[in-house]
């Protein structure tokens, strides 16, 4: 495809006629001339059109008809700093703006990846439906890359179960799916923990605590096991999962505290376990 026909193409793919693009800078015989092939663009011109027409300049001086491998050369970059400065969220809305529903492998691997972290991040603040959108986005792109996506798919599974059901997540687990997808997944804590799995080591320390708790709990043993699940909630910014996390612990906590009849402190936990549920629709 010539310079012109892209011109020509763009420019009525957008409904603009020859006059509103040529505007101020040239006449509209030049850029009907343009159109035709019969005149050539100075570097000014060209940058002005390639501006108006929304394309980089190097698309319409190639000879080919690609306009997303040229959009992907501009913006590819950018994407990748987003995500390697961790601003996961931004980088997935980034590629959203700028590729629309176009990808190559490459790309939908990207916005699968950045889903996938987002959706972790939000779970870990405790914004739940947030976490659930990005969680479901992982199943929109990962059918759509070459790239292996396994474990990207085993984390949105947990995280789409903690996320539509706080308060019962193994309703929402998908087990089957998950255990297709596991072997290659790097997420194990979540899973034995949704599970309540107490014999499980869980290199998470929150979580391995927590399940150290649940073992006093089960011996009788509510003094220990509220001491130790005090010392959790005390810093739940540092551990992952924190909000979610630091929500089940004051449910734990409040049973202690019945057990032990310190009723003062068994409704304190109550109310803080309802804050964080209330903070959990965000």
């Amino acid at each position: 495809m010539t310079l012109g026909e892209k011109i020509k193409k763009h420019r009525q793919a957008l409904g603009l006629t020859q006059k509103a693009l040529a505007g101020d800078e040239i006449t509209r015989n030049m850029l009907s001339q343009i159109e035709n092939d019969s005149a050539l663009p100075s570097v000014g011109t060209l940058k002005m059109l390639a501006e108006k027409l929304d394309v980089p300049c190097g698309y319409l001086l190639s000879e080919k008809d690609d306009l997303f491998l040229f959009v992907k050369m501009e913006h590819h970059p950018y994407l990748l700093h987003l995500y390697a400065e961790k601003h996961y969220a931004e980088c997935f809305e980034e590629a959203v703006r700028i590729y629309g529903e176009d990808n190559d492998s490459e790309t939908a691997f990207l916005r699968c990846e950045a889903a996938c972290k987002a959706a972790e991040e939000a779970l870990r603040s405790g914004s739940m439906e947030t976490a659930f959108r990005f969680a479901l986005e992982v199943g929109v792109f990962a059918p759509q890359t070459q790239y292996e996506t396994s474990h990207l798919e085993a984390v949105a599974t947990l995280v789409c179960a903690v996320s539509a059901n706080p308060s019962s997540p193994r309703l929402e687990f998908e087990e089957d799916k998950y255990r297709k997808l596991v072997s290659s997944a790097m997420r194990e804590d979540l899973f034995h923990y949704l599970m309540d799995d107490i014999s499980f080591s869980y290199k998470n320390p929150a979580m391995l605590r927590h399940m150290r708790a649940k073992k006093l709990m089960q011996k009788g043993d509510y003094e220990q096991a509220y001491a130790l699940l005090e010392g959790i909630s005390a810093n739940p910014t540092t551990e992952p999962i924190g909000a979610y996390v630091l929500w089940r612990v004051y449910g734990d906590m409040e049973s202690c505290a019945k057990n032990k009849r310190d009723f003062e402190n068994a409704y304190r936990m109550s109310t803080k376990r309802m804050s964080l549920l209330t903070a959990f629709k965000s």
